[in-house]
């Protein structure tokens, strides 16, 4: 316990359990105060209605938290069991987004000149953060008091495999409800796709191939890793059978290739003071190599090479030069109206993307076209590139009102980041 700086008071604010992001777990308050676990507690001071026997509701709230502040100064530190709940003024939408974004429950809004009053009122203002995701579905409940399908059973992809997430059970209407049974119905299986364990009554379940994703709105995740509050929304039309098989990444290194990797300067620091070594980053390729190579085999590159380690050293290279590495090959292209040519260097294995991580590659960037046919690009990248007091809102508009031009052009967009601060529209 701590002791307040003064003889009386009495204070509003909310006991939470915190989560290792930082956020409120509504699941882990239950389960410590269940079991007796108040270390676990932390309580947010975020109003003072009373001090020193003077009762300060008719007091601004931007004053009563500006003493609140200073009366529980002394006790806070990292992890007290008292903390300030400080404020943002202004920039409500914003702050919104962000904590939509951090996955927080909500923000409360408050007018900073009210008075503190019991009960509901405008001037304090709840505004729930909504989450959304795509899950696949595999499976569907029926009852007959809701006349066909009442449930789905959706599951994500985790690092272990498929994951149960729970049944969503609101969200469609009657006739929505009828044909998203009809849909299902025609993937139907006998057993469900993997085993998992689940307190929920499933009741009557159709289980069903992974052909769809689902659209669902939810709160937050239980302690059980379950959706809560879920809503379906639709399913995803854009991406079904072929964007929902659990695993389309070909096997493209081989223990072979990951068996011949070697390492000069395997220690050297890459990107400065306690970025990781070039072995870290050799390593980091083997284990995305499988998702890398499809968008890099015979397709001319430019590489962005860091061989000292430091950031300042680095330069783009696209033609081979002396002591170039085994397996990076060079293809001979038209580099100009004049008809000159060129070598332009591009890989056709694991191998090439090993030994051009050993050479301090740490960017590559693909071209448009292959190499047996450099004439004939099949791939085309808008780069959404913002200005940096451009809004991240802003710019997921912009990709969205792009990709829907695309669209009605017969072109299907697909978004990738970037690895900085905006999007590819890739065709």
């Amino acid at each position: 316990m701590h002791e307040l700086s003064c003889q009386n008071a009495i204070l509003d604010g909310e006991v939470c359990v915190l989560d290792r992001q930082g956020r409120t777990n509504f699941s882990a308050l239950q389960d410590a105060l269940g079991n007796g676990r108040s270390e676990q507690l932390v309580f947010f001071a975020f109003d003072l209605i009373h001090l020193n026997g003077h009762d300060l509701s008719g007091v601004p709230l931007a004053k009563r938290k500006e003493v609140l502040a200073k009366l529980v100064a002394p006790v806070i530190h990292e992890t007290s069991p008292i903390q300030f709940s400080d404020h943002v003024t202004g920039k409500g939408p914003a702050f919104f987004d962000q904590a939509s974004r951090l996955g927080l429950e909500g923000i409360t809004s408050k007018k900073a000149s009210s008075f503190y009053l019991p009960g509901r009122s405008k001037n304090w203002l709840k505004t729930k953060c909504v989450l959304s995701g795509d899950f696949l579905v595999i499976g569907y409940s029926e009852t007959d008091a809701a006349g066909g399908l009442s449930a789905l059973l959706v599951a994500e992809d985790g690092k272990d495999g498929l994951k149960y997430l729970g049944k969503v059970g609101t969200g469609f209407a009657a006739q929505s409800a009828k044909t998203l049974r009809d849909t299902l119905s025609d993937v139907a299986r006998e057993e469900p796709l993997f085993s998992f364990e689940t307190k929920e009554k499933l009741g009557r379940v159709t289980w069903v191939e992974p052909r769809y994703l689902a659209e669902v709105q939810y709160r937050a995740l239980t302690g059980e890793g379950r959706l809560r509050a879920a809503s379906f929304k639709g399913l995803r039309e854009d991406q079904t059978a072929a964007a929902a098989q659990i695993d389309p990444v070909p096997n493209l290194v081989n223990d072979a290739d990951l068996a011949a990797i070697w390492v000069t300067n395997p220690d050297r620091v890459m990107f400065g003071e306690g970025g990781p070594t070039k072995l870290d980053l050799v390593l980091y390729y083997a284990r995305v190599g499988n998702w890398m190579l499809p968008e890099l085999i015979n397709r001319p590159v430019t590489l962005v090479r860091c061989p000292t380690g430091k950031l300042s050293d680095t330069f783009y290279q696209r033609h081979a030069n002396e002591g170039m590495v085994e397996h990076v090959l060079q293809v001979d292209i038209s580099s100009n109206k004049a008809q000159e040519r060129e070598d332009y260097l591009f890989i056709k294995d694991a191998k090439g993307l090993f030994a051009l991580s050993q050479f301090g590659v740490i960017e590559f960037h693909p071209w448009g076209c292959r190499v047996d046919k450099p004439e004939r690009p099949d791939r085309l990248i808008f780069d959404l590139d913002p200005d940096e007091t451009l809004e991240w809102r802003d710019v997921v508009d912009a990709a969205q009102q792009l990709r829907d031009e695309l669209s009605e052009l017969g072109l299907t967009a697909f978004v990738r980041t970037t690895g900085g601060k905006g999007l590819h529209l890739v065709v």
